[in-house]
């Protein structure tokens, strides 16, 4: 990868962020689509296909409120029971990561955050490479 495909991709994402925050992500329409069926109605199939439910669950929620001044930790709850929230913080010469979770879900915990460790300085590597 470039810098500038790097770029490209991280405005992309942001495109995609803010259209999801103003209600314009595939997955609230489907939602809105599903939420129509009025009480006695068939619900279509590609409503309730396994497709529409992959798309429509989120595993991994996660927010930052930035810098780590005058929050430095804070729970980000997951969107779902078989999910993770993930809030993170940037300090100084580091990123600090919370992992709420359900108690069901302690050993994907576990994983995530071995893996996520790994991650950070493969991404950090790949940043410095760009420079």
């Amino acid at each position: 990868a470039t810098q500038e495909l790097f770029g490209q991709a991280m405005d992309a994402h942001r495109g995609w962020v803010k259209a999801c925050k103003a209600g314009r992500g595939i997955d609230r329409h489907l939602l809105g689509l599903l939420n129509m069926v009025q009480e006695g109605e068939q619900v279509p199939e590609f409503l309730t296909s396994d497709q529409r439910r992959a798309v429509s669950s989120d595993f991994l929620s996660t927010t930052s409120l930035g810098e780590s001044q005058p929050i430095c930790r804070y729970a980000f709850a997951p969107a779902a029971a078989d999910s993770l929230g993930v809030g993170y913080v940037r300090h100084r010469e580091h990123y600090e990561y919370v992992i709420n979770h359900h108690a069901a879900q302690a050993d994907v915990v576990e994983q995530f955050a071995r893996n996520i460790r790994e991650a950070a300085r493969a991404l950090s590597a790949f940043g410095d490479e760009l420079q």
